[in-house]
């Protein structure tokens, strides 16, 4: 029984220790459209982290903030008018499902994200906040002592009338 109960435990402590966990960062032009208004582009940052339950999935979480501005620019009654649009944060729990190999990998993700936005003309803005299910497909190039550099799409949000979605470029460290 001894025999059974130690075999048991180095299998689970290999099995642990093949667990690769991960940090990441990406830089991320957003798509922020709105029914009946042209596509404002703001940009952002985005930090990552996971932990690769096996060879094929993660789980995957993102938290992030906005760097760039976007701007809408709409005419009313004659008058231009720039509507001003900032990804104040975002965060998100997604679920990852990878393909590799020891060079190139294509992965698609799918969870819930919360994203946060100010809207501002002239001197008055409205913020806000919504979460929704998101969904995305990336893929990656390995370099050298583990890192890689990605290029995603994502679709963060949507609610309503409003989708924010995101194109990415980015770099991991796996560990």
């Amino acid at each position: 029984m001894k025999k059974v109960v130690a075999t048991a435990v180095l299998l689970m402590s290999s099995e642990a220790m093949a667990v690769n966990a991960y940090v990441g960062a990406q830089y991320s032009g957003f798509f922020y459209k709105e029914s009946g208004f042209e596509v404002a582009t703001p940009s952002g940052l985005t930090l990552r982290g996971g932990v690769d339950l096996n060879e094929y999935f993660a789980i995957e979480g993102r938290v992030g903030t906005g760097l760039k501005t976007g701007t809408i620019s709409e005419t009313y009654n004659g008058q231009d008018f720039d509507f001003n649009i900032d990804i104040d944060s975002f965060s998100g729990i997604y679920g990852v499902v990878k393909a590799n190999n020891d060079v190139f990998g294509l992965y698609a993700m799918i969870g819930r994200s919360k994203v946060s936005v100010t809207a501002s003309v002239l001197d008055v803005s409205s913020s806000d906040s919504a979460s929704s299910p998101s969904f995305g497909v990336g893929m990656s190039v390995v370099g050298g002592n583990n890192a890689s550099l990605n290029l995603e799409y994502m679709r963060y949000l949507k609610f309503e009338e409003t989708t924010i979605s995101a194109l990415s470029l980015g770099i991991n460290i796996t560990f």
